[in-house]
């Protein structure tokens, strides 16, 4: 008998249990994206690919030289992409070598001479129109590859900006417009300047945006957070010196 009394007593009593308490579940959390490498992970594959990338960005400068200037009809067409020297005898990141073009020849050099800078100049649109649009992938590897591939545009628009030899691709073309000195160059340089300084802006955001992210390591939890109730024994144990009983409360 008194062990059915505690039965009943255990199961009967008055029970208040609060449930507006976060209930925590990081350890069966899981990331809400496929990956989230860390920052300094991020950094230090950047800093690995960076010689990987130098190359395409040569590979890619010299290569815009020479399709462009296949496409306006040149011969003996090639391209160098490892440190050398030019038929000038100066130093060089990559050459492009073109034998001869048919007929006049001065408007197809500007065009070859120029597709560098166009193709930088489209890689750094499409990167900025990915960005600005808010379809930038959310996959962080997929952000460190596009964010690479602008900054290298960015580096190859940017570094003839203040460039004066008369060789330079830069130089030459400021010549041929009829800029022959400083004052004269200074407008188209102010251009190049200004492009340069917006398509840094966006590189610059996309990085900012790359690294700001919650590490892999560190996946958003969900919190449940349920209203309070309370749950109340529907009987009450009676028990006196003759009987144990039960009561039915209402």
């Amino acid at each position: 008998m008194l062990a059915t009394f505690a039965l009943l007593s255990f199961f009967t009593l008055p029970i208040t249990h609060s449930l507006a308490d976060p209930i925590d579940l990081s350890h069966c959390a899981t990331p809400t994206e496929d990956s989230k490498p860390s920052n300094s992970v991020l950094l230090q594959t950047a800093a690995l690919l960076a010689v990987p990338t130098y190359f395409l960005g040569v590979t890619m400068h010299e290569g815009s030289h020479a399709l462009a200037a296949k496409a306006l009809g040149a011969d003996d067409v090639s391209i160098t992409i490892l440190p050398t020297r030019t038929n000038k005898g100066m130093f060089a990141l990559g050459k492009t070598h073109i034998g001869s073009f048919p007929g006049e020849t001065v408007d197809k050099d500007f065009v070859w001479v120029l597709a560098p800078k166009a193709t930088d100049l489209l890689i750094m649109g499409i990167y900025s129109g990915i960005l600005e649009s808010g379809n930038m992938p959310k996959n962080k590897w997929a952000q460190l590859s596009l964010s690479m591939l602008g900054t290298l545009a960015l580096l190859d628009f940017s570094k003839h900006i203040f460039a004066t030899d008369p060789n330079n691709d830069m130089v030459w073309i400021y010549e041929k417009m009829g800029a022959k000195n400083e004052s004269e160059k200074l407008p188209y340089r102010l251009i190049h300047t200004s492009l340069a300084i917006g398509g840094a802006i966006e590189v610059g955001k996309g990085w900012y945006r790359l690294l700001k992210g919650p590490p892999q390591n560190s996946p958003e939890v969900s919190v449940i957070r349920p209203k309070k109730t309370e749950v109340k024994s529907f009987g009450t144990p009676v028990i006196s010196a003759n009987e144990v009983g039960w009561r039915i409360d209402f």
